[in-house]
């Protein structure tokens, strides 16, 4: 593969990247077009959970089976000795131009079964703290020739800000519907004495915009306590 066909592969990832607002949707487009682009058989990305486990936030094609088989993770156990985990704990690219090696044989077998012949992962980072990896895997040997392994270094850097960004934005939605809900709760206790009205505004605005379940709000359970009280204070 050409350098120029790598740069032009990568520039219709990160338009798309660039064009959604959610993280979820920055993160299918990636994995999309870089099976698409770059003929790749399988790219998912992994997400560093707190407790050592990497799962899987977004693949394609979707319903390829092998992530759904294998167990990752990045801290120093056995299953985080693999190309994730390992990007993901040392903050650096690994890959196995041949995953029939010492180093993948945890997951080799399963590997063999889709025709994976190399794979490589690129951690996800921005501001210092590690999202997760982006994992590609090709149907043959030594294809992440030593220009894709440069051009994915620079793009995976590109991915964390684009994925930071994002979170941000979700974030900042989600104290707004917060901010709104209390607000339309308070406004509620100030404009009736209708205890029926305070609580149609109340279930309303848990399950719409502070996205608790209605049954949660039945049985009273740790989520809505905080939202209750807040209520009944203000009363």
């Amino acid at each position: 593969m050409t350098a120029n066909k790598i740069l032009n592969s990568l520039y219709k990832v990160t338009k798309q990247v660039i064009k959604g607002l959610t993280l979820k949707e920055r993160a299918e487009a990636v994995a999309k077009l870089c099976v698409e682009e770059l003929n790749l058989k399988l790219c998912w990305i992994g997400k560093k959970q707190k407790d050592g486990s990497v799962s899987v936030f977004v693949q394609y094609p979707p319903e390829h089976p092998y992530p759904g088989k294998i167990k990752v993770r990045w801290d120093e156990s056995e299953y985080g000795s693999g190309p994730t985990g390992k990007a993901i704990r040392f903050k650096t690219y690994q890959v196995l131009q041949d995953i029939e090696s010492s180093q993948y044989k945890l997951w080799l077998s399963t590997a063999k079964k889709y025709g994976f012949k190399s794979s490589a992962s690129f951690p996800i980072i921005a501001d210092g703290e590690v999202f997760g990896a982006l994992n590609l895997y090709a149907n043959k040997k030594n294809f992440f020739n030593s220009k894709i392994i440069e051009a994915f270094v620079s793009f995976s850097e590109i991915l964390g800000i684009a994925f930071r960004n994002a979170l941000f934005f979700e974030q900042s939605i989600d104290r707004l519907n917060k901010i709104t809900a209390l607000r339309n709760i308070d406004l509620s206790i100030i404009s009736s004495f209708d205890i029926r009205v305070i609580y149609d505004v109340f279930i309303n605005a848990a399950v719409n915009l502070l996205n608790i379940d209605a049954v949660s709000i039945l049985i009273f359970d740790e989520a809505t306590q905080e939202l209750y009280f807040k209520v009944k204070e203000a009363y």
